[in-house]
């Protein structure tokens, strides 16, 4: 099943389902999809709403029982698309170390759409961090995924360090435009 981000999708799951003859049947979602809603409509379809911001694949898992307590179980794959959303695109924030002596615990990274905005702090890496490599500093996100950012979108990233003393100012920020 394929759906777009904004579109719902209804689904009738008797058609594949077989040897479950004694009627009434009574469809149960037992998961539900990880984004978005699902429904048993009255003809015993199930309707899947996407959140409208996800896209990517979800599964939803039902079952259908018969009247003697037949039962069987079976995963609905939804395909989420989205024509202008930045799947997969790679955004890598490089920063200078600061020195040895400034003790820096952790690095706040805020984001917004242009340097002025970029205020929303998106993440607190702490210099300790498994992966994170102190004399070289970055971090990555996934454009769409983690930032939800649509191509053609620019995005600016600043950072602020920080130590037991406290927090220092923003720096130098930087920008990138998304291709579309």
């Amino acid at each position: 099943m394929s759906t777009g981000q904004l579109t719902s999708i209804n689904i009738n799951i008797l058609n594949n389902d077989t040897g479950l003859e004694d009627a009434p049947l009574t469809v149960s979602i037992i998961q539900s999809p990880s984004y978005g809603t699902a429904s048993i409509d009255p003809d015993n379809s199930i309707t899947y709403n996407p959140d409208g911001v996800f896209s990517g694949v979800v599964t939803i898992i039902y079952s259908v029982t018969d009247m003697d307590g037949d039962i069987t179980i079976a995963t609905i794959t939804v395909n989420i698309s989205c024509a202008t959303c930045a799947s997969g695109y790679n955004l890598t924030y490089e920063w200078s170390p600061n020195l040895a002596g400034d003790s820096v615990i952790g690095y706040r990274i805020y984001t917004g759409s242009t340097i002025g905005t970029a205020n929303t702090e998106i993440s607190n890496t702490l210099v300790s961090s498994n992966g994170f490599t102190a004399s070289a500093p970055s971090i990555s996100y996934d454009a769409w995924n983690d930032l939800a950012l649509k191509k053609g979108d620019t995005v600016c990233f600043r950072v602020k360090a920080y130590n037991e003393a406290g927090l220092s100012g923003f720096s130098t920020g930087i920008c990138d435009v998304i291709p579309n």
